[in-house]
């Protein structure tokens, strides 16, 4: 009657856990026969830490984020993005008169921290070409390239739903390329490129306030002139973001200062993990900078000997503290999962039985109690922690999704967290012939 079972166990509603360690349910019906049980565990042991990844790519999501906050958990957090404009067309009459220069960047819509703060970002020049070197084939978060002037500054409060911010940039700096383009001494990229290497935009050194990403193929550096035959008429000559062949023209810069915090300020390398109860039981994650939760099952194969049966189903559930986090820190409603190898180095996203991927998902499951919980269903990767000795050593870990491209942080109650732990409830198959 096993195949019966197999047939129909999708249609089986599981019994609630009534037991802190365990409970059974046995089908009725024509499962009686099949001598079927579940046996439900949530006390399997795990391992739960927080490791730095080295460098995230931040060029491949056609954004820049910008802006800088600070966080009694994470620090300062930081980031600062790189750009560059080409015109579609090196022409420009002898006889227009340049007016004025301003940068303009298109609002994306993402920011994180609070939006009624005001903000001020800075411009800058800066002195070297934003291009791949040494073989790289993206921009990390961890790059930077020293800059020159500052061109302009704008102090604002940021209303991201609305169309863009303008800021007014140097009047010398503007009028020296208009100029040059119109006399033919800048008629090519490469041309241009002697002489405006691209720009830096970033917070205030003292600023705490939101991050906002802007996307950088509607953002644009416009020029400003006039015709003498037409004065009353405004013109304008932009300069435009374009990736090249080879390799793109943006990317952000994004650091953290954790001075003052739990966290190191400075992770050894990627393979240094910190442990849960050197933090208070509690774990991090956070895009951007590059913190993630691991979590790992060192003993998994033997328990499941001392357990018997085979798996069904295989849920974590971790808690949230709803105190460490608010409408300007706020939770995103998923996250992905990556599987890690024992040098923390991501092999895969984590799968499900049919290939699909699998993400974690954060509800409010006990609105009355207000208690937020990240779940994910991890069955098929137990599975493989059984039969294969390689996955045995390997991990998992949590990210927001755009990793890259954001800054949001979570926080994340251990396994051994007193008041409310996470757990990984197993639901075992019992079959006797």
């Amino acid at each position: 009657m096993k195949s019966i079972f197999y047939a129909l166990i999708f249609s089986v509603l599981m019994a609630s856990c009534t037991d802190e360690n365990a409970v059974y349910f046995t089908p009725s019906g024509d499962f009686i026969e099949s001598n079927v049980a579940f046996k439900v565990v949530d006390t399997i042991s795990f391992t739960m830490s927080t490791f730095k990844i080295d460098s995230l790519a931040t060029d491949s999501y056609g954004k820049i984020v910008v802006g800088q906050y600070n966080d009694p958990y994470f620090g300062k957090t930081t980031s600062s993005g790189y750009i560059y404009f080409v015109p579609s067309t090196y022409y420009i009459d002898n006889s227009y008169v340049f007016d004025s220069i301003a940068l303009n960047l298109k609002y994306s819509g993402y920011y994180y921290n609070d939006t009624l703060a005001q903000k001020k970002i800075q411009v800058h020049a800066i002195d070297k070409k934003i291009k791949y070197r040494n073989g790289q084939t993206h921009y990390y978060n961890t790059q930077d390239i020293a800059t020159t002037t500052l061109l302009g500054t704008r102090t604002f409060y940021p209303r991201i739903y609305k169309d863009s911010v303008k800021i007014t940039l140097d009047y010398n700096f503007g009028l020296s390329l208009f100029d040059k383009i119109k006399t033919g001494v800048i008629n090519s990229n490469d041309e241009l490129n002697e002489y405006f290497k691209g720009l830096k935009i970033s917070p205030a050194t003292d600023e705490d306030a939101a991050m906002i990403s802007f996307t950088t193929a509607d953002s644009y550096l416009r020029f400003y002139y006039s015709n003498p035959a037409d004065p009353g008429t405004v013109l304008y000559y932009d300069f435009k973001y374009t990736d090249f062949a080879t390799y793109r023209n943006h990317f952000s810069q994004i650091s953290s200062d954790r001075t003052g915090t739990s966290l190191p300020v400075d992770f050894i390398n990627q393979e240094n993990e910190i442990s849960e109860d050197a933090l208070a039981h509690l774990t991090y994650i956070q895009a951007g900078v590059g913190l993630t939760t691991k979590i790992t099952f060192p003993n998994f194969k033997e328990t499941m000997y001392d357990l018997g049966g085979a798996i069904y189903k295989a849920d974590l559930k971790i808690p949230l503290d709803n105190n460490l986090f608010d409408k300007k820190r706020y939770v995103d409603d998923s996250l992905q999962v990556f599987v890690v190898d024992i040098n923390n180095e991501v092999v895969r996203v984590l799968v499900d039985s049919n290939g699909n991927a699998v993400n974690a998902y954060i509800q409010n499951e006990n609105p009355e109690f207000n208690e937020t919980y990240v779940t994910v269903s991890i069955g098929p990767f137990m599975q493989e922690m059984i039969s294969s000795t390689t996955t045995r050593n390997y991990g998992l870990v949590l990210l927001p999704f755009d990793y890259g491209i954001k800054t949001n942080r979570l926080l994340l109650n251990s396994n051994n967290q007193p008041q409310n732990k996470a757990k990984l409830k197993l639901t075992l198959l019992h079959y006797d012939d």
